[in-house]
């Protein structure tokens, strides 16, 4: 029977970098096209947004999660928000959200039936890789870009896990367990800012949350993107295995 990283070697060629904090739903869409590449029943395929190749007159992730889960920009912040994406695109889903040790058996038991696990946790930003952060916000150094993010967990060994990561979906990335369960932990540590800019030179599809006062000076983005979390972030401890 084909595991999911057999399923990922199929579909990595047509994998892309996320762009604009999509995060989740660039890792939903990883995990429908690693699922519709080894089963037989297979379930509507979800573009992220309209320019990864999706057919004159479809609706993508993007789009539905602005008009339908009231999102800015694609991010998706809280349970019923990655609900109403699923549910909402045909597909189903597996949920833990009680934190503590019972979300190992979760993700294990959900690998063995090939569903892969959506998981949020503390990112640091695209200067240190997107790895797993660890530490409160209060113990993180101030030079250090980070925030809440979504990958795709599809593998796991004794100790770690190998997720796809959004920004970087070309390789399978590896994290210990106890550090992915910690940062899944400590997520909301960090609220997402309500207004994203893009500075000068910053490479197409790539985004970088700054301060106020830099959003003020002209000469420091190129645009400054709202997006409306007003109170919506709930991310701690949450879990979906999609199938």
């Amino acid at each position: 029977m084909p595991t999911l990283t057999d399923a990922y070697a199929k579909v990595v060629s047509v994998l892309k970098p996320q762009k604009q904090g999509t995060c989740g739903l660039y890792s939903f869409w990883f995990a429908t096209l690693l699922l519709n590449s080894i089963r037989t029943d297979r379930k509507p395929v979800v573009y992220p947004r309209g320019c990864e190749g999706m057919p004159p007159g479809g609706l993508s992730l993007r789009n539905f999660s602005k008009v339908a889960l009231g999102s800015g920009q694609g991010e998706l912040l809280n349970y019923d928000e990655i609900f109403g994406m699923i549910v909402g695109f045909g597909w189903d889903f597996d949920f833990d959200g009680a934190g503590g040790e019972p979300r190992r058996s979760f993700i294990s038991n959900s690998l063995s039936q090939n569903k892969p696990v959506m998981f949020s946790f503390l990112a640091g930003g695209s200067s240190y890789g997107g790895e797993v952060l660890v530490m409160p916000l209060a113990d993180i150094p101030l030079d250090r870009q980070c925030g809440p993010h979504w990958s795709l967990i599809v593998a796991e060994t004794a100790d770690g896990y190998g997720f796809v990561e959004p920004n970087q979906p070309l390789r399978i990335k590896w994290d210990y367990k106890a550090r992915v369960l910690r940062s899944n932990e400590i997520v909301d540590s960090f609220v997402m800012a309500e207004e994203w800019v893009k500075p000068v030179g910053t490479p197409p599809g790539q985004s970088t949350v700054m301060p106020r006062p830099a959003m003020l000076d002209p000469n420091l983005h190129r645009r400054t993107y709202t997006v409306k979390v007003n109170g919506r972030q709930a991310l701690k401890n949450l879990l979906f295995a999609v199938h």
